[in-house]
């Protein structure tokens, strides 16, 4: 099996410096993803780390072999584009974070190889560090952004409705890193 083709296999898990890393192997505070899709915990109190940490994997190998979905971790390393902050903003302010937001976009996704689709849905949690109401759909400008970075990673030919469904923004579960889990599943062309 090629390393492209594992990519749904592997657990994500936000580390202590804030960058998403692929856990092969279980170590404190992480979970691995064993040959049956179940995942093994250990210890987070061995790290200090007094949180959960993420992990998103596919629920069975037979599932995740049929309909191989990607998953990766955007860290939050800037402020959230809001919808309803961003109007009041200066035109130069939302140039820099949308610019900022689509290289990371574009890094992690060349860092982690995904592989390119002709067609596919994109799921986008938001994992915030509060148990704080927020409206998910305000952050649309931030998973663009991020949804223009897969683009130009080369993960889909464009983002018109031919190509993509989606973006579909939901809120994640508290996290103590604040960010975004994206599940990439492949569709069938049209």
């Amino acid at each position: 099996m090629s390393a492209a083709s594992s990519t749904a296999l592997r657990s994500w898990t936000p580390c202590r410096n804030g960058r998403s890393s692929s856990n092969r192997a279980a170590g404190p505070g992480r979970k691995a993803t064993t040959a049956t899709g179940t995942s093994t915990a250990s210890t987070a109190s061995a790290a200090g780390n007094s949180c959960t940490p993420l992990t998103v994997h596919s629920d069975t190998w037979e599932a995740a072999m049929s309909e191989p979905t990607q998953t990766l971790y955007i860290p939050k390393l800037y402020e959230w584009m809001n919808a309803n902050q961003m109007r009041k903003w200066h035109w130069s302010k939302r140039s820099k974070l949308n610019r900022l937001w689509r290289h990371d976009a574009h890094r992690i996704a060349r860092s982690e190889q995904l592989r390119p689709l002709q067609r596919a849905h994109i799921l986008i949690e938001v994992h915030k560090t509060t148990n704080a109401r927020y409206d998910p759909g305000n952050l649309h400008p931030t998973a663009k952004a991020i949804v223009d970075g897969l683009i130009d990673y080369g993960l889909l030919p464009d983002d018109d409705a031919l190509h993509l469904d989606g973006p579909d923004i939901r809120p994640g579960e508290k996290e103590c890193r604040p960010g975004f889990t994206i599940t990439i599943t492949p569709l069938e062309a049209t």
